[in-house]
């Protein structure tokens, strides 16, 4: 076999056409720097043809801008034979500057003489420009760092205080100092009344601080003022302006000043000053005040729009989005509050517990849209029905409760409670239908001797709700104490049956888990739902046991079902007293092992908006089911009793958004949105409730949540109608 010489040469037409082919612009010149070679490469990036260049000096590339420096160098280091390499300013044949990254090197003949020199030249324009751009934008952070540290300052100060004028007047005392002026003020945009108005202000003299804080102008009165909202910028005010400004700067007796607007959001809000008294005036606005303007309106926009977003998120912590009543949190503050006002004084205090009767065959009967609109209306009649001093709040569901502070006795509670029950006379009209609303009140009074107001708080309310309770029961037509006996009965025979809903991931659209929901076929009363017969049980003693029946049934169901679909989940309500039952973890265990069913593939529901008792005990026991690895979600949230601490301390795995929020438009869509963010941050999942339409589905995807249910997605179902729909 013939070997090969693997030392051979390259033949000259290879490397030439290897040259000609290389990616990056190639330059050959003989010894005299005459060009003798360009590739494609050097000519695309010039824009010259290859006969334009041959024979040519390569300082046709040279320009005006070109540092001679830098060619002095370049032609230093390859008279001396020495390889270069650096950036130099050429021009393309249109004129147009680049900078090109060159690197020259000497190529010698076989006498060790230069021949030729080769260079690889690269376009880095944009590299440069980005380098000197960075440049620029370090001396400009450079200069304003003592803008930036008087700003972060005045930030911190800022970021102390939480009202409009606590705010204004900070801002206003800083402004001095920042700006060099002699005084100062913010003012304040009223849209309705199309005027702007001072809220702060400092410096000025006690014979003009009065005139400054009752100072009031509007765009009709005042030029300059339009002229700032169009210019978004600062803007001087002298005795070059309007004849207004000049009143003003008179009045004022003042030399100039600056405004600059502020904006929240898109719209303009108010006004920046700084003011001048003496000759060190200026009479333009220079760069560095331009700066520390725009700066000081940056930061009262920032520290207004947060004082907005404060009091925003302390009303909705504290009051019911659906009727825009006080919360259950909210009232129990207040009944402490009025607790505490009236110990020391010989009076009373008085709370109503009103519930809604009949209140689920409405939401039933009429949808949930309508029954929410019979809840506003409901609001609204006791908000009218009580007195100036009382308090009407919303404790969750269908029920309501009014606090009666500094009262003489249950005589002036139960004329209250006579005068509720008189406002819901008249039926409430939902659309073109008239709905009767009839409410059970149940009254307590405490006579004001308690010690402990947290205490007194909670028997208050318990003695009204079963006050309540027994109004409910004593009315004709509503539920009364023997369906406790037919629930026995029915637990007993085993014929609590159960429904299931499914539940959707959002990112694939399958239905990856169901809800089981308890459903009682009474003999004589027909279809009872959780909402009339769980109270029952709960009041009877009897709810743990129809929970674990319902859990053994639909654990059934679920080891059948993940026989074809081996990840399907199951979601079981728990109510709060299961959580106390001692039993509770070790029932719930041996029934889920029974079937061979995974604890990761239950959740266990618990209701927000229902208290959940001792809390310690309540987090021992969710801490242990979820270290068998069951997975707990917090049902209803956004509407109960959770505090952001309880979140923390409670292992939650699931957040299950209440459907209020979803059917409330857009500020109900911002709320979804904050839970699912909150939830992210706390690990959990989200799951919304009450999906009704297209619209609905598509808003809570939007808004980051994991999972969904509703009628628009499928209504609960029986067992066998579950198997042939999945």
């Amino acid at each position: 076999m013939e070997s090969v010489d693997r030392r051979a040469p390259v033949p000259d037409g290879v490397l030439a056409r290897a040259l000609a082919a290389f990616p990056e612009a190639s330059l050959v010149t003989d010894a005299d720097q005459a060009i003798v070679f360009a590739n494609q490469a050097f000519l695309t990036m010039t824009g010259y043809e290859l006969d334009e260049l041959l024979g040519r000096n390569c300082r046709l590339l040279q320009g005006p801008d070109t540092d001679q420096d830098v060619v002095d160098a370049v032609r230093d280091a390859l008279a001396a034979g020495r390889p270069w390499q650096g950036h130099l300013l050429n021009h393309r044949k249109d004129g147009t500057p680049f900078w090109n990254a060159l690197a020259v090197t000497p190529l010698h003949d076989e006498h060790g003489r230069i021949s030729h020199f080769c260079s690889e030249q690269r376009d880095v324009t944009e590299d440069v420009e980005t380098q000197r751009r960075t440049k620029d934008l370090l001396g400009q952070v450079t200069e304003q760092r003592e803008t930036a540290r008087m700003l972060l300052g005045l930030s911190e100060a800022v970021g102390r205080r939480s009202g409009t004028e606590e705010i204004a007047h900070t801002i206003a005392a800083a402004i001095p100092r920042i700006c060099e002026a002699d005084r100062s003020a913010i003012a304040l945009w009223y849209l309705e009344e199309r005027r702007l108005t001072i809220v702060g202000h400092s410096g000025w003299p006690t014979s003009l601080a009065g005139q400054v804080s009752e100072f009031e102008t509007s765009p009709e009165d005042a030029p300059e003022l339009a002229e700032i909202l169009e210019s978004g910028v600062p803007v001087l005010v002298d005795h070059r302006s309007s004849e207004w400004a000049r009143r003003v700067l008179d009045a004022f007796a003042i030399r100039a000043f600056i405004a600059t607007p502020f904006y929240l959001g898109q719209s303009f809000a108010g006004l920046v000053l700084a003011h001048w008294v003496g000759p060190q005036a200026p009479d333009s606005v220079d760069t560095v005040l331009e700066e520390r303007m725009s700066g000081l309106a940056g930061l009262t926009a920032v520290a207004f729009d947060n004082a907005r977003l404060l009091e925003e998120a302390r009303w909705r912590a504290s009051h019911d989005p659906l009727t825009e009543l006080p919360n259950r949190e909210r009232l129990e503050i207040v009944l402490e509050e009025a607790l505490r006002a009236t110990r020391d004084h010989g009076q009373g205090v008085g709370v109503l517990y009103c519930d809604v009767d009949r209140f689920k065959r409405t939401n039933d009967d009429l949808g949930h849209r309508n029954g929410d609109a019979v809840l506003v209306e409901v609001g609204r009649r006791l908000s009218r029905a009580v007195r100036d001093t009382d308090t009407v709040a919303r404790a969750g569901g269908d029920e309501f409760v009014v606090v009666l502070p500094a009262i003489h006795g249950s005589d002036e509670a139960e004329a209250v409670a006579a005068r509720i029950r008189g406002a819901m006379t008249d039926p409430a009209v939902v659309g073109d239908q008239l709905v009767p609303v009839r409410l059970s009140v149940g009254v307590a009074v405490s006579d004001g001797s308690a010690d402990d107001v947290h205490e007194e708080a909670d028997r208050l309310l318990r003695a009204a709700d079963l006050a309540m309770y027994r109004e409910k029961s004593a009315a004709p037509g509503l539920d009364t104490p023997p369906l406790a006996d037919d629930l026995r009965e029915a637990l007993a025979a085993g014929t609590i049956d159960v429904a299931y809903q499914p539940q959707v991931d959002l990112a694939t659209g399958s239905v990856v888990s169901v809800e089981a929901l308890a459903r009682w076929q009474h003999p004589s009363r027909g279809p009872l739902p959780p909402a009339v017969f769980i109270p029952v049980a709960e009041a009877a003693g009897l709810v743990h046991t129809v929970g674990m029946q319902v859990l053994d049934r639909a654990c059934s169901v679920l080891a059948e079902l993940r026989t074809s679909r081996p990840d399907f989940e199951l979601a079981v309500n728990v109510a709060p007293s299961q959580l106390h039952e001692p039993t509770f973890v070790p029932d719930v265990a041996s029934t889920v092992a029974r079937y061979g069913v995974p604890p990761g593939a239950i959740t266990l529901e618990i209701t927000e908006s229902t208290p959940l008792g001792n809390l310690s005990n309540v987090s021992a026991t969710l801490l242990e089911l979820r270290q068998r690895g069951f997975r707990i979600a917090m049902d209803d949230f956004g509407t109960g009793f959770a505090s952001l601490t309880q979140l923390h301390d409670l292992p939650i795995t699931d957040l299950k958004i209440d459907r209020t929020f979803v059917q409330d438009g857009p500020r109900g869509e911002v709320l979804v949105g904050a839970i699912s963010d909150m939830a992210r941050a706390l690990g959990a999942r989200v799951v919304a409730e009450g999906i009704e339409s297209e619209q609905d589905l598509r808003m809570v995807r939007a808004r980051g949540c994991d999972r969904a249910q509703g009628y628009f997605l499928g209504r609960a179902t029986s067992a066998d109608a579950l198997h042939e729909g999945i």
